[in-house]
């Protein structure tokens, strides 16, 4: 119908969309009859919108509109090289020299767009259960359920001591020297649980009646527990990446004997694993960081 009114000839109107011109006056035709109205009349030469067809143009336009959009946005399913992918990170991700591998992966497909969203990493997890992002860069411990994990890098995690700590020259500590110490951990995410599992179990294993303090933050990010343990109210831990980047604040780091791996990679939802586009993706960031 958009062609007929642009082009007011059936003729040039089927040339521009490619069919013939009988198939094309037996649609609108068909669309009349369906419609119980006339939308165009035809002249001797021209052909012209009735009022009926007026008033029904906008509505054809808009249908046809979303029918495109609707069928660029089914291309993530069927496409590799084009649509859009949802992607979370956590704060922090800077430190893992991820953003590049990204870049690349723009660079190289520019019909897929990125959109980013930041939250942690157990948030982001629950986005990736609800359809709200395609994928996300996070930590393992924080994955469970139905998402697959992609491994990227593995970290160690460090002791972050106030720098007038006993401990705070040791080049290395064991688990079981953090008896009796006060922790900090956002309440927020998988760091404060898993670490402190690997040194509750060391504590316990060791026997004695003493454990650790827990100085548990609500909503904080690590700068500012960072800050608290630079500040003298306890200690944290964190990957030897993230105590790098954050050393300006004056805390001093120490190796954990044994040590505790922290591993981050991509996760995905499995319903997204299928998707051409996701595939795609998966592999080059993989195959990049290898």
């Amino acid at each position: 119908m958009m062609a007929v009114a642009k082009y007011q000839s059936f003729t040039r109107a089927a040339e521009e969309i490619n069919i013939s011109q009988s198939s094309l006056s037996t649609q609108i035709s068909k669309l009349e009859a369906e419609l119980g109205t006339k939308l165009f009349e035809r002249g001797a030469r021209l052909i012209t919108l009735t009022r009926a067809g007026e008033e029904f143009l906008p509505f054809a336009s808009e249908i046809c509109d979303k029918e495109a959009t609707s069928r660029e946005h089914m291309k993530m399913f069927t496409a590799p090289d084009r649509g859009v992918i949802k992607f979370g990170v956590f704060p922090g991700t800077e430190r893992y020299d991820f953003f590049p591998r990204l870049s690349e992966f723009a660079k190289r497909f520019p019909n897929i767009s990125l959109d980013f969203y930041e939250a942690e990493g157990t948030v982001l997890v629950d986005m990736l259960k609800n359809n709200e992002i395609t994928c996300a860069f996070c930590c393992a411990p924080d994955v469970c359920g139905d998402v697959k994990f992609f491994h990227l890098y593995t970290d160690e995690m460090v002791l972050i001591a106030p720098p007038d700590h006993k401990y705070a020259e040791r080049g290395e500590i064991s688990l079981e020297m953090l008896r009796g110490e006060t922790f900090i951990f956002s309440e927020i995410g998988s760091l404060y649980t898993t670490v402190l599992g690997c040194v509750m179990n060391s504590l316990n294993n060791t026997g004695g009646d003493d454990g650790i303090t827990l100085l548990k933050t609500h909503g904080t990010s690590l700068l500012t527990n960072m800050g608290m343990v630079a500040a003298g109210f306890g200690l944290s831990m964190c990957s030897e990446k993230a105590a790098k980047n954050y050393s300006a604040i004056g805390y001093r780091t120490l190796k954990l004997a044994p040590p505790i791996p922290r591993i981050f990679g991509i996760a995905v939802a499995q319903g997204n694993l299928s998707q051409p586009l996701v595939k795609n993706f998966i592999n080059f960031i993989c195959g990049f960081c290898k």
